[in-house]
């Protein structure tokens, strides 16, 4: 998979829901995320994977080594290049760090800081996340 420029900030949940992942909120209803509704994902069900991505191997490469969020992250560096004015740079971050502190609780896989995770939109975070059967690095 590569990533290179993107018009979403979707932490790639877009792609995720596409495989069967699903995303659930505070009320236990699923939903499909996008940009700024990151921050109602309270839990991720990977149960209902489709089959044929159970057991491939998916290789991500990008151009880049910024964070998922942050001063350095996907929105604060690309957002504007898509159109996004200061204020909502500022809400996208605060959007996908909602959702890496999901990931970090459920599957402990802390992505913030992983070079490569702010490409695509958060993407290369989403990649490393929704691709690991079991959601640890060792």
């Amino acid at each position: 998979m590569g990533l290179g420029g993107s018009a979403t900030n979707d932490f790639g949940v877009g792609a995720a829901c596409a495989v069967g992942i699903c995303f659930i909120d505070k009320d236990g209803k699923e939903f499909i995320p996008v940009g700024e509704t990151l921050s109602r994902i309270t839990r991720i069900d990977k149960s209902r994977l489709l089959p044929d991505f159970k057991d491939i191997e998916i290789v991500t490469m990008c151009d880049i080594d910024n964070p998922v969020y942050g001063l350095n992250g996907a929105a604060f560096i690309f957002g504007s290049q898509k159109g996004a004015d200061a204020r909502m740079v500022e809400f996208l971050d605060s959007q996908l760090c909602a959702v890496s502190e999901v990931v970090k609780r459920d599957f402990r896989v802390d992505v913030s800081m992983m070079p490569g995770a702010g490409a695509a939109g958060g993407m290369g975070a989403g990649m490393v996340v929704f691709s690991i059967q079991n959601c640890s690095l060792e």
